[in-house]
């Protein structure tokens, strides 16, 4: 996932060393919301009441963003999502042939959330990858994902008319626990100014 704003990129860059921050999947105009926490409550020994699974995410999905062809394909383990992604096109990110990511799946009310992150695998000791949430909608041959809106989030924090926690000098980097992202999640689901679509996948 790409995070192509320069505002972002210094940001972004100060953290880079405790929290693994990887490019890849979207060349988006802006900035998208990240979050240290992801939306998972489980524990050692308890799984988390919300999370779910559909099996019609499972399958190979395109998509256009600008000047960039993705070719998404979905499998799963253990009911967790595993993504592999490819692009190609001159916005595309030409970094690596392939990037991957794991993604959970979690329904919060009448809403479901897709909760991505790095895979464990691709993740150093001493770090800890980021995770993006998205409000997701399932149709037959064809699924959409709506982040949580940078620009928005800004807006609402500086007025006070959000409370939710994020780093001190980055807005848009969440430090909320689970619980209280999924309260957000649970409040603003319907809010078309919180969570915008940024992207149609349709099945290949």
């Amino acid at each position: 996932m790409r995070v192509s704003s320069s505002r972002c990129s210094r940001s972004l860059s100060r953290i880079a060393g405790i929290f693994l921050m990887f490019t890849a999947l979207l060349s988006l105009p802006g900035c998208w919301v990240t979050s240290i926490e992801g939306l998972s409550e489980a524990g050692l020994l308890e799984s988390d009441k919300d999370q779910t699974f559909d099996a019609g995410l499972i399958g190979t999905w395109s998509a256009k963003a600008e000047n960039c062809a993705i070719t998404l394909a979905i499998t799963a383990k253990d009911q967790t999502y595993q993504w592999e992604e490819t692009g190609v096109g001159e916005d595309c990110n030409h970094d690596k042939p392939k990037f991957y990511y794991q993604a959970d799946l979690f329904k919060l009310d009448n809403h479901e959330f897709l909760d991505v992150t790095a895979r464990q695998e691709d993740v150093c000791d001493i770090c800890r990858g980021v995770h993006w949430i998205f409000l997701v909608q399932l149709g037959k041959d064809s699924f959409s994902l709506a982040p949580i809106d940078s620009d928005w989030l800004k807006n609402e924090l500086e007025h006070k008319r959000v409370r939710i926690a994020t780093l001190p000098d980055n807005k848009y980097t969440l430090t909320a626990s689970a619980k209280d992202l999924k309260a957000f999640c649970r409040k603003y689901a319907d809010d078309k100014e919180a969570f915008k679509p940024d992207l149609t996948f349709k099945r290949k």
